[in-house]
């Protein structure tokens, strides 16, 4: 009975309002990461826990119920820009993370972002690659593990500071060159694919 009353209710839910929810939920991120204080720093990771567990159930929700769209492949990428754009927002404000790993990750959904668009204008549909899920993995990876180090530390930060900078470091240098070899691969893929209809 139980089962039956959530396939109910799953099929009632569209992938897209699962999807809309990560931005908020990043900003709740945000919000917590700014109290800089242990407690802020738990909601901080349950946020962005949360922004992944949404990011998993649009799609199953999508695929399992039939519901998969083009809007739906042009609107979930945008939502884990803005939300993953936030919450590096406020690491590079927090000093967490150098300006140069910002910039290489902006620049690079900023880029792929524009070019779904100029795709979509020629009626081509372009959905996430298998770089860009790997990209995804690494960047909230280190978001979490970022934000977890800092919790765990919270108390005694002057003691550990260098090694909590070092381990952070890595963690978001990890994921900036995720996402840098993505930019490469999109910007590539997207290139062959606007070749097929100019």
């Amino acid at each position: 009975m139980l089962s039956t009353r959530r396939v109910v209710m799953f099929q009632h839910i569209h992938p897209n309002c699962v999807t809309a929810l990560r931005p908020p939920l990043a900003l709740v991120a945000v919000v917590s990461q700014q109290r800089e204080d242990w407690i802020g720093y738990l909601v901080c990771i349950i946020a962005l826990l949360l922004v992944e567990v949404t990011d998993i159930l649009d799609g199953r929700i999508a695929r399992k119920y039939g519901k998969v769209s083009d809007e739906g492949k042009l609107f979930d990428p945008l939502c884990d820009t803005v939300a993953r754009m936030m919450v590096f927002a406020v690491f590079l404000e927090s000093h967490w993370m150098p300006l140069w790993m910002f910039i290489a990750t902006y620049t690079r959904d900023i880029g792929v972002t524009y070019l779904r668009s100029i795709l979509s204008v020629k009626g081509i549909a372009f959905a996430a690659r298998r770089s860009g899920k790997l990209k995804a993995v690494a960047q909230s990876v280190a978001q979490c593990f970022t934000v977890y180090v800092h919790f765990l530390t919270e108390g005694n930060i002057g003691d550990v500071r260098p090694l909590v900078m070092d381990i952070t470091w890595w963690l978001l240098f990890s994921a900036t060159m995720f996402t840098i070899m993505s930019g490469f691969d999109y910007a590539w893929a997207g290139w062959k694919a606007y070749k097929k209809v100019a």
